[in-house]
């Protein structure tokens, strides 16, 4: 183990520590998701160009990835017991379809997002894929604790 995860699993508030910063950067990452997928159905702010929401909500989510990203790296360190880890199904679950979430929101999401002239029919399915991605992910790493 390293000095890092051992650092966190020997200290009284390491794992508590991240494990609040996990579902901080969680709140703000799914939240922004979540809010421009309802943007880009329809549902809310209709009258805000999606261009200018992308725009204000993309700092937020970007801190919330990256709080994400850390404190998730910082917990799995923290594990002990890596092989159990890298035997779990849902924890290859998670990060396969983290993966899949970082393509597609680097890739299609970030260009229909920053575009207020894309298709209805694009603009949904952007939500939708958005939505199962992302909470996907939040679901498997859920899962992790409990196979």
């Amino acid at each position: 183990m390293s000095w890092w995860g051992t650092t966190v699993r020997t200290s009284t508030w390491g794992f508590a520590g991240a494990s609040v910063v996990l579902l901080f950067g969680i709140v703000l990452l799914v939240g922004g998701v979540f809010l421009m997928s309802l943007r880009l159905l329809g549902f809310i702010m209709q009258d805000r160009p999606v261009s200018r929401l992308a725009r204000d909500l993309r700092g937020w989510t970007l801190a919330g990835l990256v709080m994400t990203l850390v404190s998730g790296l910082t917990m799995a360190m923290g594990h002990g017991v890596m092989p159990d880890l890298y035997e779990s199904g849902p924890f290859w679950l998670e990060m396969e379809l983290l993966l899949a979430a970082l393509v597609f929101h680097f890739t299609l999401y970030r260009w229909v997002t920053g575009r207020d002239d894309a298709p209805p029919a694009l603009r949904g399915f952007t939500a939708i894929l958005a939505l199962f991605l992302w909470f996907g992910v939040g679901v498997a790493g859920r899962a992790i604790g409990f196979f």
